[in-house]
């Protein structure tokens, strides 16, 4: 979801700081500013949006597949606005088991 929020890094700064070596984890007003401000952005953003299951629009999966990775994006009418997508990296222990093959 980070790659479709604008300034993604600077807004959430505060709760990445919390993860970094000898920091005290303090979850205080600033970091629930940046939650609620997180919530709103991610809620409001035009690149995901919910299937309308009113519409008589087809709804399309499309999917990419290869030894390393497996993606998939499911649209409706408008293949620039997605309703869902999700990156999947495969485990190296499985990728090197797993080649993909073409039939003959």
């Amino acid at each position: 979801m980070h790659i479709f929020i604008r300034n993604y890094s600077a807004i959430t700064h505060p709760l990445t700081r919390l993860t970094c070596k000898d920091i005290d984890f303090e979850f205080g007003p600033d970091e629930i500013k940046v939650q609620e401000c997180l919530k709103h952005v991610i809620v409001t953003s035009p690149a995901i949006r919910p299937i309308d299951y009113d519409s008589d629009a087809m709804v399309y999966l499309s999917v990419d597949t290869s030894y390393i990775a497996i993606g998939y994006v499911i649209t409706q009418d408008d293949p620039d606005k997605p309703i869902a997508h999700l990156p999947v990296v495969l485990d190296p222990c499985f990728s090197t088991h797993v080649k993909p093959s073409i039939p003959s």
